[in-house]
């Protein structure tokens, strides 16, 4: 009897440890088990946190991509207008300097008119005063005729230079040329009166001949 009251009572401790050994392992697993839903989630958070720190790495390099982007932009456009001010500037003075340069030789051109026809008007009011009859009187006037006609002819070449009609200026200043140089003929067929002594008609004539080959 004893030995079963012995035998019942190290059962019954038996059962109670190994109840208690069971609810000891059932929390130890429970442990394990919360240990590794902490851990996932710890894992989850950081996996999450991670691609967060990716996501707003990419946002700064997207944006510094486009600002960098705009700020190329911005200095292209300012290359851009700087070069077209430059190139204005460029064509504005190339322009003036082109002008001033035409109006210069404008000016030399009609200061050369004017030395030329104020030569001719002399040598013409020198052969009024010697008498356009004489032999120095019609080489002087044929001087100043010979002188307007090329004043006349570089005049007419200049003058129509810009007209869209192909030998136009040409074609006047051959006109003028052959109107200076009927002038020139009119003046040599002027007779020259013969000197007494019948010594100096052909001497006359000689002058005239001369001035004719000129022209």
């Amino acid at each position: 009897m004893k030995y079963f009251i012995a035998l019942l009572t190290a059962l019954g401790f038996s059962l109670a440890y190994a109840a208690d050994a069971k609810k000891e392992e059932e929390k130890r697993l429970r442990r394990i088990e919360d240990q590794d839903k902490g851990d996932k989630e710890l894992r989850y958070r950081l996996e999450a946190s991670k691609t967060e720190r990716e996501n707003i790495a990419i946002g700064v390099r997207d944006a510094n991509e486009e600002k960098a982007a705009a700020r190329k932009i911005e200095r292209d456009q300012m290359l851009a207008n700087n070069l077209a001010n430059v190139q204005a500037f460029a064509a504005k003075k190339t322009e003036e300097n082109t002008q001033k340069q035409i109006e210069i030789e404008e000016k030399v051109f009609q200061a050369r008119q004017q030395l030329l026809y104020g030569i001719s008007a002399a040598i013409t009011a020198a052969s009024d005063l010697v008498g356009r009859n004489t032999v120095a009187g019609k080489a002087l006037a044929v001087s100043a005729t010979l002188i307007n006609t090329y004043a006349s002819i570089a005049g007419q070449l200049r003058a129509f230079a810009g007209v869209p009609i192909p030998g136009y200026a040409i074609a006047q200043a051959i006109a003028t040329g052959l109107v200076g140089l009927k002038a020139v003929k009119d003046i040599i067929a002027v007779k020259v009166p013969a000197p007494r002594g019948g010594g100096g008609g052909g001497s006359a004539s000689g002058v005239s001949g001369g001035v004719s080959a000129g022209a």
